[in-house]
């Protein structure tokens, strides 16, 4: 079953920054999804819309699809620090950056990129809120044999019929 949570927002209704945040992550999110063993992510940038695959112990869960959704987003938002906080140890004379010309240049790349990373995270965080779910996620099928077991325990098949049916559900 599908479930859709969160508003139908399209990317030409938002501003510059929420562009930029949403470009960010468009860029660093196929990377994360390799990480995702039993599900496929995929992120609509137009359509501020992300799509999840596969088997979840959460299909359907507003509350946890929330809460993935504002973990990305805020990882989105701090993903730009480090390179800044690089760029701006450039600019310190232990780098031994001598030349004015080059701290100039240094200068002005860091607060481009500061403004950037600032732009992103107010994106971030408005676009947090903007972004549409898509579960398509299916609950686990349950363990075949870990069910025959119960049955067994409870006493709803005999040994011989457990028996038989277990050799069928390792055959399987």
């Amino acid at each position: 079953m599908t479930y859709v949570f969160g508003p139908d927002t399209a990317l030409d209704e938002l501003g510059l920054s929420e562009r930029l945040g949403s470009w960010l992550f468009g860029a660093w999110f196929p990377l994360a999804n390799r990480a995702l063993a039993d599900q496929e992510w995929r992120f609509d940038r137009e359509k501020l819309r992300l799509s999840v695959r596969g088997e979840s112990e959460h299909s359907g869960d507003p509350f946890t699809q929330g809460r993935i959704v504002n973990t990305l987003w805020y990882l989105n938002s701090m993903l730009p620090w480090p390179v800044v906080s690089v760029i701006g140890l450039l600019a310190t004379p232990e780098a031994g950056v001598s030349s004015g010309i080059a701290v100039g240049v240094v200068s002005v790349v860091f607060l481009g990129t500061a403004v950037g990373a600032m732009l992103n995270v107010t994106a971030s965080v408005d676009l947090a809120s903007e972004t549409q779910v898509v579960d398509h996620t299916t609950e686990p099928e349950p363990d075949a044999v870990a069910t025959l077991r119960e049955q067994y325990v409870d006493g709803e098949v005999d040994t011989a019929t457990f028996e038989d049916r277990i050799e069928e559900v390792i055959d399987r």
